[in-house]
This record gives C-alpha cells, structure tokens and sequence, in this order.
C-alpha cells in the first residue's frame, strides 16, 4: 500500500500562495513560512502531516501526494483554500499479514455450553474439554 509524508501550508489565496512558495524557493525556511501563514494547525509542527495512505486527504491533495514529484514544492487548490505541498517521502509498504486462529466446542444445548464454559473458566484444559465433549470432527484437533 502507498504511504506518502508531506508538509503544507494552507493560505485563503492563490496571490498569498505564489508569494509564499517564490519566499520558500528564494531560501525562506518552510516550517518558520508554515508557522508565520499557516491557517491550519499543523502550523504548529511545521506543517508537517506524518504518514497517510490514498484517500485520507481530499482527492486534489492526493493526487499531488501520490503522483507528483517528490521534494519538489506544488501549489494546490481544495475547497479549504490553496496550499503549497512538500511531498516529503513516499514509498509502497507491504499490507501487513493478519492471521487468526478460533477453537470451538460444538454442544446441543445452550445449559451445555455454559457448563463446559465455566469448566474452561475455572482453570480446565480447553483441548481436554474438546476431546471430551465436542461433537465436531475436529475434535480432536483440541
């Protein structure tokens, strides 16, 4: 899965927006510009935004974010007002593997399955109880 970092700053115009992105390619350091004119909170950090994955941010920002270049700054548009992005990394993390495993204990009736619950409960051996009471073949699985 596609994960990107970005850093942005959120401004209401696009004059402000040019201006500040042309301070920013002159030498101007993009988290004091962030902090100084950033409408956003994540002012408070630089603009920096973390890690996230296609479709946590509005489509205008994700396209930018996962198919334009990287470390390069892009003026962005969104119904929240214009922003400069700095895609700052990007790379495709593998999805992790989740993996279960459930045991069962098939009885007839519910006054059963409580008995045998309160059993396991009390400290008895799941795989023992299983062998001796289930009526599923895989009983003897435990």
């Amino acid at each position: 899965m596609a994960v990107a970092s970005a850093r942005h700053i959120l401004v209401d115009s696009e004059e402000k927006c040019l201006a500040l992105k042309a301070e920013i390619e002159a030498g101007a350091d993009f988290a004091t510009v962030a902090m100084q004119n950033s409408s956003c909170p994540s002012k408070n950090n630089g603009g920096e935004l973390g890690e996230f994955t296609p479709g946590q941010m509005v489509p205008e920002f994700d396209k930018v974010c996962f198919n334009e270049a990287v470390n390069v700054l892009h003026v962005v548009k969104t119904d929240f007002g214009y922003h400069i992005v700095e895609v700052t990394s990007r790379s495709d993390k593998p999805t992790p593997k989740v993996t279960a495993s459930a045991r069962h204990i098939l009885v007839d009736s519910e006054e059963e399955c409580l008995a045998l619950k309160a059993e396991i409960e009390a400290g008895a051996d799941f795989a023992t109880v299983a062998m001796e009471n289930s009526a599923c073949p895989s009983k003897n699985n435990g």
